[in-house]
């Protein structure tokens, strides 16, 4: 929504009737004239009873749309019928309104005083003002000679060389514009005037302005007043860079060999930190993988004990099963020496790995179905020769399901996919995956790890 009023040219802020003709243009009857405003708000001319109305003051609510085209008006002296294309054109025929640059004053330089010049153009040069008198007063009419009282004006200051984004400012019947303390820069100066009837000239008055800085508020004086400072900052820090190369020089001689003796201890200690650290893990991983096999051994044995017939010879089996990890545990736990020492092997064999890991995944079956939780293996393809070491892939992968396990509630699923896919180098590579349906891990808790 838009709203027009008197500081937009609109004659009275009383309006009483409004009409639309064949172009969109709007007829706008007030207390006080009749005003034509475009589709987009700008008001274009505004007519009185020197114009041919009846009256200045119309009625309200009174107003129509007539055969033809024609708008009817009431006003308090009878019905203005008015013809609007009739009345536009005779408005376009009318004089062409212009503005006219009337006086400037400005301080002149060759006089060394403020000088006042009188113009009769409606376009003039560009204006030069020094820094210390910033200011400018222009004094400028229209080519119309009717009612020029009633003349109003609007102007606006915009960068020369830049789109202009900024709006008119009205300043109302005053023939004067004064411009104090202008900004340093280049400026246009835009003036347009408005007639009795509020028609705006088509070609506002152009100015351009030239306002100079202080010199000491330019660049280059910057750049002079500098240039002694950064001169003796250049030689104070060559002079430092000098001797700061002597002198490590100097040193660098001294503390050679206090160097080399220092990387000999600190990769000595690096060694035994890493030691203490790998082994600070590996009793902790150890303690957690006692606790799978463990709580699978007890779980059988109570099935075992309440239904011996189902379950004794499937029970044997998972006893035997867990018994074998628990002591493969305890065999890694007696070659910790081997792993202090750095000599821990990996003993591959060559086989089908799907069947031994569906072997590894069965060993967990009972201990999930006593969660409520079922196991899927999922293997594509069901074959896959390789090289693995059979020791310590159980110990991975009884991790991930020991974990997936404890972290799931039940009723769920935990799924181990495994499938053959190539990698970026081209190389055919297994990609072993445990999914569950619990919560999973979130990344807070394995950045430490990462």
């Amino acid at each position: 929504m838009q709203v027009i009023g008197r500081e937009d040219g609109l004659s009275n802020n009383t309006v009483v009737g409004i009409l639309r003709d064949k172009d969109g243009v709007r007829w706008v009857a007030t207390y006080n004239g009749l005003n034509l405003i475009s589709a987009e708000g700008e008001v274009l001319a505004q007519l009185y009873e020197e114009d041919g109305l009846s009256t200045n003051e119309f009625n309200r609510f009174s107003y129509c749309q007539g055969s033809g085209g024609l708008l009817l008006f009431g006003s308090v002296k009878g019905i203005n019928i008015i013809d609007p294309e009739a009345l536009k054109k005779q408005l376009q025929l009318s004089d062409k309104l212009r503005i006219y640059l009337a006086g400037i004053t400005r301080y002149d330089s060759r006089k060394g005083a403020d000088s006042t010049l009188y113009f009769g153009f409606d376009q003039l040069g560009a204006l030069h003002l020094p820094a210390a008198h910033r200011y400018l007063n222009l004094s400028f009419s229209l080519s119309s000679l009717v009612r020029i009282a009633d003349h109003s004006f609007a102007y606006k200051i915009a960068p020369a060389n830049a789109p202009d984004a900024s709006e008119w400012i009205y300043i109302g019947k005053k023939s004067q514009l004064d411009l104090p303390n202008l900004s340093p820069g280049h400026y246009q100066i835009r003036i347009r005037g408005y007639d009795h009837r509020g028609i705006c000239t088509p070609e506002p008055l152009v100015i351009e302005v030239d306002v100079a800085e202080f010199f000491y508020k330019t660049w280059w004086f910057y750049v002079l007043c500098a240039l002694p400072f950064l001169l003796a900052a250049f030689f104070w820090i060559r002079r430092l860079q000098t001797e700061r190369e002597r002198l490590e020089a100097e040193v660098a001689a001294r503390t050679e060999q206090i160097r080399r003796d220092k990387e000999m201890i600190e990769q000595q200690a690096a060694k035994l930190r890493a030691l203490d650290e790998f082994k600070s893990r590996f009793f902790t991983n150890i303690s957690h993988e006692f606790r799978t096999p463990l709580t699978v051994i007890s779980g059988m044995a109570t099935q075992i004990r309440q239904q011996p017939g189902q379950w004794l010879e499937k029970g044997m089996e998972l006893i035997q099963r867990n018994s074998q990890q628990l002591l493969s545990l305890i065999n890694q736990i007696l070659d910790l020496r081997k792993l202090e020492s750095g000599a821990l092997t990996i003993n591959l064999v060559r086989g089908n790995i799907i069947p031994y890991l569906r072997y590894i995944a069965e060993s967990f079956v009972q201990l999930a179905q006593s969660k409520g939780l079922r196991i899927h293996v999922l293997a594509n393809p069901d074959t896959v020769d390789m090289d693995y070491d059979p020791e310590k892939m159980m110990h991975i992968l009884s991790n991930l399901l020991s974990n997936a396990i404890k972290y799931t509630p039940g009723p769920g699923d935990i799924d181990l996919q495994i499938d053959r896919q190539h990698s970026e180098a081209g190389r055919e590579q297994l990609l072993i995956q445990v999914k569950d349906s619990g919560q999973g891990i979130s990344a807070e808790a394995l950045t430490p790890y990462l």
